[in-house]
């Protein structure tokens, strides 16, 4: 398999994501994400060796623009789609997608969580894939939390809110206070830190 191709679809569904076109995005992404095959938590097979911090040697994430939304919902949404740039000098090919994976699922999870904002049907399909992507994340061996982190927690907690089950969404904002202790606020913007501390303080 080329593995530029999941990469170069994932990045053509994030760019269209942040320009607010969800379900466009959505289409591709998936397509990225099945090119994988490490759809489920059952599959995955990480590469330990090459997992030894968060500054992963393989690929490096860019953050686009957030999606814009003409409703916003009741608790901050961490709603900016991530492209993948691949290292050059990564010679291992084979693990490579372990390492693009969870930012595919991310992003196919934020389009439905984004669509699921107009037919909450799509909510629990968000739910799945961030539930999965946190599931990889936890497999990582690393020294801090990072955006990523953050972005999950926060989000799958917007939706337990969103589906009044305020339970849920306490459980994950908690889990997110605890991120945020050792993240570097330096990597956010002023309206991510302003967001990320109001769903702290929920």
């Amino acid at each position: 398999m080329n593995y530029m191709t999941p990469i170069r679809l994932n990045n053509k569904g994030a760019e269209l994501l942040s320009q607010g076109r969800a379900r466009e995005a959505r289409v591709l992404i998936a397509k990225a994400l099945n090119l994988t095959k490490l759809i489920t938590v059952e599959k995955w097979k990480l590469p330990m060796d090459n997992a030894r911090n968060d500054k992963c040697p393989a690929v490096e994430y860019l953050w686009l623009e957030r999606v814009s939304l003409s409703t916003l919902p009741h608790t901050f949404i961490y709603r900016r789609p991530i492209q993948i740039i691949e290292n050059p000098e990564f010679a291992d090919r084979r693990s490579l997608a372990a390492h693009f994976t969870t930012a595919i699922i991310f992003n196919v999870s934020l389009a439905f969580h984004i669509e699921g904002l107009q037919s909450s049907r799509l909510l629990h399909k968000a739910m799945h894939g961030y539930r999965i992507a946190l599931g990889l994340r936890k497999h990582k061996r690393r020294t801090k939390s990072t955006v990523l982190d953050m972005a999950l927690l926060n989000n799958m907690a917007s939706i337990y809110e969103e589906q009044s089950d305020y339970s849920g969404a306490q459980r994950y904002f908690m889990n997110l206070v605890l991120v945020m202790k050792h993240q570097d606020k330096d990597e956010l913007d002023s309206i991510d830190v302003d967001g990320f501390t109001d769903s702290a303080m929920w």
